[in-house]
C-alpha cells in the first residue's frame, strides 16, 4: 500500500472514531428522551434538560465528522446533499455548542433547532454517514 492510501485509510479511521462517539451520543440522547419526553413545546425549557445537552452534544459531534470528511476529500453520496445544505449552520451550532457565545440566546442555537426541515435532514445524514462508514471500514483490510 502506498504512503498516500495509507494516509488516506488513517484518516478515514480517525474520522470514524469521532462517528462512533458520535452514535454513542446519539443512542443517550435517544434513550433519555424516552424516559423523560419534553413537557411542552417551550424550547427554551428544554435546552436546559440533560436530553438537550445530549442533543446539543450529539449535533456537534455530527459537524466534526462531516467537517473531517469534507476537509479530507471523502463523499458520501446518500447524505452528501443534505450534508452540504446544513454544513455552515451545523457549523455555527457546533461552534455555539463548543465556544462560549457572546449571548446566552443565540440564533446560532436556536434557529438550527427551530428550523422544522432539520431532523429529517440529520435523520437522512445519520443513515447515509451510517450506511457509508458500514461499507468503507468493512471494506478496508
Amino acid at each position: 500500500m502506498d504512503s498516500g492510501a495509507l494516509k488516506k485509510k488513517e484518516l478515514l479511521f480517525a474520522i470514524h472514531r469521532h462517528w462512533i462517539w458520535a452514535v454513542r451520543i446519539r443512542s443517550e440522547y435517544y434513550e433519555r428522551l424516552k424516559a423523560n419526553p419534553p413537557s411542552s413545546d417551550d424550547l427554551l425549557e428544554w435546552f436546559l434538560t440533560g436530553e438537550a445537552i445530549y442533543l446539543c452534544i450529539w449535533y456537534g459531534l455530527l459537524f466534526t465528522v462531516c467537517e473531517g470528511l469534507r476537509k479530507n476529500g471523502f463523499t458520501v453520496p446518500d447524505a452528501q446533499a443534505e450534508i452540504d445544505t446544513v454544513y455552515d449552520s451545523l457549523r455555527l451550532f457546533r461552534n455555539a455548542i463548543f465556544h462560549v457565545p457572546t449571548k446566552y440566546l443565540t440564533s446560532k442555537i436556536f434557529s438550527f433547532l427551530q428550523d422544522p426541515s432539520t431532523d429529517a435532514t440529520i435523520k437522512k445524514i445519520y443513515d447515509g454517514l451510517n450506511e457509508w462508514f458500514g461499507t468503507q471500514i468493512i471494506g478496508i483490510t
